[in-house]
């Protein structure tokens, strides 16, 4: 029950966050004439061709601004969480002396070979 509806509240959030463009172009077109006759910069003159345009870019380009700079932040997590590290290794180092014999390994003191115990014919 309560997992539903947490999944629900999510769901909503996230499909506003991401249409809020869509919200704020509504919210000003339900209240245009609001936003012309308080809100706007050229409210005052009598010509005036706005009508409020002035304030829904402004919240636009804030909108914009917000979300570019949360996506800066989520780009600079990811390279924080995928990180790659690379390993060198220096094969000189690892490399038998030409002047020792190392020992073959079906020549060595006590040989064990796994697969002839696990793989056997049938007993008749």
């Amino acid at each position: 029950m309560y997992r539903n509806a947490i999944t629900f509240l999510f769901l909503i959030l996230i499909l506003y966050s991401s249409t809020s463009a869509v919200w704020i172009n509504m919210a000003f077109l339900l209240n245009r004439g609001y936003v012309a006759e308080n809100l706007c910069r050229e409210r005052q003159m009598l010509d005036n061709a706005c009508q409020g345009q002035c304030v829904l870019m402004k919240k636009l380009k804030e909108t914009q601004e917000k979300d570019t700079e949360q996506s800066k932040i989520k780009v600079q997590e990811l390279q924080l969480v995928f990180t790659q590290i690379t390993w060198s290794c220096d094969l000189e180092a690892i490399a038998v002396a030409p002047d020792s014999n190392p020992v073959p390994r079906d020549q060595a003191p006590y040989a064990y070979n796994f697969t002839f115990s696990l793989f056997r014919p049938p007993i008749s």
